[in-house]
């Protein structure tokens, strides 16, 4: 029993009986008549604190209730290790192409792939000569179901599915393609458009990164309709959510109105700069790489809240490659440091985080003896399944359990 309890039971039964016994206590030289009033007096008062009594003992058996009730457990307690998700690979699929970005939509999976000339170092895959290459992926046979070539652009930089169409971004030649998902066919092509890096939909509308400067695209007209300058050259990485674009730059994360354009919160600096930038549980996420003065690097992940403030901090002790949102929860993707591609795999995690606490909530391996985990580029989530895309054109097609 609680200490204050049981101080508050022992002090409520010796009142009691204090009331009790000097409810007893008459003048025996009292006449009858007096000794009558007293009683009923006493028997009145009796009544009135025994009533009061049940109020208090209710009370205290509402204390006790209180009292037994499981006190809040956070997901996860510090130094605890995260869970193993139930998740398989359920299929890897090898890409004759040196791939950069993964997108899942129309029924298909699309990997973009900048192409690659001379001897490749993934396992079982020849040696390439190759132009890029736009590959569709069957999730109903794991297969490739088909490419698409666009004559000698070389430099493809990102690919997204959004209103029906294919959109592959060209940095060699300074064009958004737009796609039929189905022919393959060029549908539009926004040309003019140097220095694109990543593109991402949103609030109705297409955003790219080019030369620095966020450009909104209205896909009824596949024209520009809005642009956002921020003189600094390295920013690239986009995500949507609640409203805004967060865009990274060099040393932070701007966040833009979509409907005003209006910039409405930026990060702090955040130094070693930011490597992307993902969506989940209300909240940008990004990670950084923060090098010390003996040129080592420490991973963080970060949770950049609406306003533009850091609140949430997650350090990793592996390096981290590629994070992808969906919805309430973030999917981050690792492998051991050290690695190049000289040296074995060694092994790869992805990590599963609960976007509103900040807490890993489940790990799984990546098969040791698969080149993907020395690293992976890119992740896509649809529903159950995880498709991670690694530097050797390794696809792997992961299945998730329901814990």
């Amino acid at each position: 029993m609680d200490s204050r309890v049981q101080n508050f039971d022992e002090e409520l039964r010796s009142l009691l009986r204090r009331k009790a016994t000097s409810a007893q206590l008459f003048p025996i030289d009292l006449d009858a008549g007096v000794r009558r009033g007293w009683r009923r007096m006493a028997r009145n008062a009796t009544a009135t604190f025994l009533a009061m009594a049940l109020l208090a003992f209710a009370a205290l058996a509402g204390m006790r209730a209180v009292d037994r009730a499981e006190p809040a457990r956070p997901a996860q307690t510090p130094g605890e290790t995260p869970p193993a998700l139930s998740a398989r690979v359920a299929a890897r699929i090898f890409l004759p192409v040196f791939s950069v970005s993964l997108a899942v939509g129309e029924g298909s999976v699309w990997v973009a792939s900048a192409g690659r000339q001379g001897s490749h170092e993934a396992v079982n895959v020849p040696s390439l000569d190759v132009p890029p290459t736009l590959s569709r992926v069957d999730p109903a046979t794991n297969a490739v179901a088909g490419t698409v070539h666009l004559g000698s652009y070389d430099r493809w930089e990102d690919v997204i599915i959004a209103f029906g169409s294919v959109w592959l971004l060209d940095s060699g030649a300074d064009v958004l393609f737009r796609l039929d998902p189905l022919t393959g066919a060029v549908q539009a092509r926004i040309d003019h458009l140097p220095g694109l890096t990543h593109a991402v939909e949103g609030a109705g509308s297409i955003w790219v990164m080019a030369n620095g400067s966020l450009l909104r695209i209205d896909p009824g007209t596949n024209r520009v309709t809005g642009r956002v300058d921020f003189g600094d050259q390295n920013a690239a990485h986009l995500s949507y959510g609640d409203g805004r674009i967060w865009v990274v730059q060099a040393d932070g994360i701007t966040a833009v109105d979509a409907a005003t354009l209006d910039v409405v919160a930026r990060s702090p600096t955040i130094p070693g700069g930011i490597a992307d930038v993902a969506f989940a549980g209300g909240a940008a996420w990004a990670y950084a790489c923060a090098v010390d003065e003996s040129g080592n690097c420490s991973f963080e992940i970060l949770r950049v809240g609406p306003s533009g403030g850091i609140d949430r901090t997650l350090p990793v002790p592996a390096d981290v490659a590629a994070i992808e949102g969906d919805g309430d929860t973030l999917w981050v993707a690792t492998s051991e440091r050290g690695q190049t591609t000289k040296t074995p795999a060694r092994g790869g995690r992805i990590l599963r985080i609960d976007a509103r606490t900040g807490e890993i909530t489940g790990t799984f391996d990546v098969e040791p003896d698969s080149p993907i985990a020395k690293s992976i580029n890119a992740l896509a989530v649809d529903g159950n399944t995880l498709w991670a895309l690694g530097s050797a054109s390794e696809l792997l097609r992961i299945e998730l359990g329901t814990t």
